[in-house]
């Protein structure tokens, strides 16, 4: 089956497995589970002796406790990414078998967490480089341009010098791409 908050693709089958252990919890538990990890999502950090207190009711192993937290975290994370509603989140959830207060507690902390998870998400995206600051100098037949820019190693400032031609052309081709972006931010 085709899940949207697995990116219109099938969900794990690592997530399948532990659908069992985080239906032997109770909703309340579920609830407050789902929002220590996604506060460990945003921050990095996990209270473990929380967890544990958590699911020692449900008398999951240690290693079936670490899955479910990565079960949910992928449940969430995954979400967040691929901008699922909570409908059909809930829905999802339930279609591959975890009981509809589950599903409903997991859905409250998604909507709660997801516009912080998705900040997160874009901060640690992949990227090589950034532009951090752009400044241009006008002269008698030139323009002088300074460029400083973020890399992953370590940050460069770049100077570069254009003729008044090249300044016009370089000019009309940061519009031309301004207005295809815009229009591909429309289609979306």
């Amino acid at each position: 089956m085709r899940f949207k908050f697995c990116g219109e693709g099938d969900c794990p089958d690592w997530v399948l497995l532990q659908i069992n252990a985080l239906s032997r919890m109770s909703s309340v538990k579920m609830k407050i589970l789902c929002q220590t990890v996604a506060k460990s999502l945003v921050e990095n950090e996990l209270d473990f002796e929380k967890v544990k207190k958590l699911t020692a009711d449900a008398k999951l192993e240690l290693d079936d406790i670490k899955t479910s937290l990565l079960a949910i975290a992928f449940i969430i994370e995954s979400s967040t990414r691929y901008n699922t509603s909570d409908a059909a989140l809930s829905n999802e959830l339930q279609q591959i078998g975890l009981p509809h207060e589950h599903s409903q507690a997991i859905c409250k902390v998604y909507n709660e967490h997801s516009p912080k998870i998705a900040a997160c998400l874009i901060e640690k995206s992949l990227r090589t480089s950034k532009l951090q600051q752009a400044a241009a100098r006008a002269h008698a037949h030139h323009y002088h341009l300074t460029l400083d820019v973020w890399r992953a190693s370590q940050p460069t400032t770049h100077h570069v010098t254009l003729s008044k031609q090249q300044m016009a052309f370089l000019i009309n081709e940061l519009k031309t791409v301004k207005s295809q972006m815009a229009q591909l931010q429309n289609e979306i």
